[in-house]
């Protein structure tokens, strides 16, 4: 006989042996079983919303989530495949004991509210930017734009070599307008659908404006700072911009599946610490994605947000036109760098030529997802690791006023240079000929494997060069002099004249023609 049977026949004998026959007996339910204290945990939930009965169970790498829902008898919301073995679904206290008992799980976290990060200033609308007035150059841009291609201050030009072509950047949110001017519109069709985890089956079109905003800083013609790279629509937020993590998740797990490389994933997404998100981004980045994540826009720590917590990613602050650290921006050691993140214009959602201007760390992470991009244009085959490396490696030192302790400070940059002169040396960061160049001293490299990757406008030949310091004077270690607008070069340094004197510094020459570069570094 089982239990609920026992129970019920046991309601019957006292309403039997009772003297107050003629009274009804009030039947209680009975109380619902304790939660064993024994098998896989289960994590209390740190979102922000938890959303009652609903949880994710995360599986051992080699359990097949199919077969552990069938042998418990459950319909899972998503199931998960490759960002993490598992699968979301809502579970009653018998159930969540019983998964518990089960070998093959890892883990269960109950289910939580995500929204796109609350932007601290309402979305206005904005006079759409000036386009680019040549191949390389675009004046009056947005000042995010504007800020990253130089170490100081502002001199209202955009100057690129890359474009982001031909790498794939996977934008988890509220969806894209597909038809926005800032993406070629039809013509070109570089805004493209990926998948649609809110109303399944249909286009991931956007009805909020979030994430369209965010393509638009990524990607866009204008507002764009890789202004030819593929954008794909993973939507996992409504129209209100709110979702699930469990939601997210699944977006993350068909991007992990569904990549095409070189790739950038994007998830401007959160609301609170959730374990299960940083496993599945954590796993997706090995896999070959490395994600760009905002640090959360509550002026906290962003070691309690989720994703900016996950170790692998690269979790992005928000300054302002000043160098200001932005007010609202999380912080402390779980973040990376600064990237322009306060009024900020690009596309909007409302119509093909529309555009706003918003704050927040989501969009000053955009802006590090569109440079990652144009990296990649340059070493399709960098890793996510070495990708990484090249974001932070490169980006300009000590200039965020307010920076808080146990924060980096370091603020998004790519290394832009000229060759005015045929046959001469060209010039490089603040007008100095030589690379990096940080706070009026050459970086100490140390012993190493030191790489340079330039990238020079079409119709160039820039020869790189890696100098080494002998004590007293530069010697020529290792260049590349390929006839190529693209050389690389790397040196493993056992910094031969001794460790006070292992400084290295990149230089650049015009073997034939003028025109701009963006050059980066990497050291392991």
């Amino acid at each position: 006989m089982k239990a609920r049977d026992i129970i019920l026949a046991g309601i019957v004998v006292l309403a039997a042996c009772s003297d107050k026959s003629g009274i009804p007996t009030q039947v209680k339910s009975p109380a619902e079983p304790a939660l064993s204290q024994q098998g896989a945990p289960l994590l209390a939930s740190r979102a922000s919303h938890p959303i009652p009965d609903q949880y994710i169970v995360v599986l051992h790498d080699n359990a097949d989530p199919v077969s552990v829902t069938a042998s418990h008898a459950l319909t899972p919301k998503h199931t998960y495949q490759y960002s993490l073995r598992g699968f979301a679904a809502k579970l009653t206290r018998v159930q969540l004991d019983r998964l518990r008992s089960d070998r093959s799980v890892k883990y269960i976290e109950q289910d939580g509210q995500a929204n796109f990060l609350d932007e601290v200033s309402a979305p206005r609308a904005s006079a759409s930017p000036q386009p680019p007035s040549a191949e390389f150059s675009q004046p009056n841009p947005s000042w995010g734009l504007d800020r990253i291609d130089q170490r100081v201050g502002l001199n209202a030009n955009y100057t690129y070599t890359n474009r982001g072509t031909g790498v794939k950047v996977y934008q988890v949110g509220t969806g894209i307008r597909f038809t926005h001017q800032e993406f070629d519109g039809v013509a070109l069709n570089r805004a493209k659908n990926g998948i649609d985890l809110v109303n399944p089956g249909t286009p991931a079109d956007d009805c909020n404006g979030h994430s369209t905003h965010m393509a638009g800083t990524i990607g866009g013609t204008a507002s764009g700072v890789a202004k030819a790279a593929t954008l794909y629509a993973v939507r996992v937020l409504d129209c209100a911009g709110s979702g699930s993590f469990s939601t997210v998740i699944a977006g993350i797990d068909w991007v992990t599946y569904n990549h095409l490389n070189p790739s950038v994933g994007h998830a401007a997404i959160g609301g609170g610490f959730f374990q299960a998100l940083n496993d599945a981004i954590t796993k997706s980045t090995l896999y070959g994605t490395l994600w760009i994540v905002p640090s959360g826009s509550s002026a906290i720590d962003a070691c309690g947000f989720s994703p900016g917590s996950t170790p692998l990613a690269v979790t992005v602050m928000a300054s302002d036109i000043a160098d200001n650290r932005a007010a609202f921006s999380n912080i402390g050691p779980c973040t990376d760098l600064y990237a322009p993140g306060v009024n900020i214009l690009s596309s909007w959602f409302t119509a093909d030529n529309a555009f706003s201007t918003i704050s927040g760390t989501s969009t000053a992470s955009a802006h590090v997802a569109g440079l990652a991009a144009l990296f990649l244009q340059t070493k399709p085959t960098a890793t996510p690791t070495e990708l990484r490396d090249v974001i932070v490696l490169n980006g300009q030192p000590n200039v965020i006023v307010g920076n808080p302790a146990n924060t980096p400070n370091v603020l998004l940059n790519k290394q832009t240079g000229n060759c005015n002169v045929a046959g001469a040396y060209c010039t490089g960061i603040s007008g100095n000929s030589q690379f990096p160049f940080q706070a009026s001293q050459f970086y100490l490299s140390g012993i190493g494997m030191q790489r340079g990757y330039l990238r020079g406008t079409t119709g160039t030949n820039f020869d790189l060069e890696l100098h080494e310091w002998n004590g007293a004077a530069w010697v020529l270690r290792v260049n590349s002099n390929a006839a190529t607008t693209n050389p690389i070069i790397q040196f493993n340094s056992a910094c031969a004249f001794g460790l006070a004197n292992c400084f290295k510094m990149f230089r650049v020459k015009s073997a034939a023609g003028t025109g701009s570069f963006d050059f980066w570094y990497d050291r392991q």
